[in-house]
C-alpha cells in the first residue's frame, strides 16, 4: 500500500486480507467510507522521507477528528 509508484500498489482489499493481517484483523469493525478519500499530495513527486511525513500528518488529523470513528 505504501509504494510511491501506483503501479505497484497492491489494492486495499489485497492488503485487508494479506496474512500479515489475520491475526489482528476485526471485521466487524471494518466500515465503508461514505466518499471518496482525496490525499492532497498525492500528485505531487516526493520521496520516501517526505511520503512518510505526509502520511503521519494525515493519520494525525484523522484522529484529530472528532467524527474519526475507534
Amino acid at each position: 500500500m505504501l509504494q510511491i509508484n501506483p503501479y505497484f500498489r497492491i489494492s486495499v482489499e489485497d492488503a485487508l486480507n494479506h496474512p500479515c493481517f489475520a491475526k489482528i484483523k476485526k471485521s466487524a469493525k471494518e466500515v465503508v467510507a461514505e466518499s471518496a478519500v482525496n490525499i492532497e499530495f498525492e500528485d505531487q513527486q516526493t520521496d520516501k522521507l517526505m511520503l512518510r511525513q505526509l502520511f503521519l500528518k494525515v493519520c494525525s488529523e484523522i484522529q484529530a477528528d472528532p467524527d474519526y470513528r475507534k
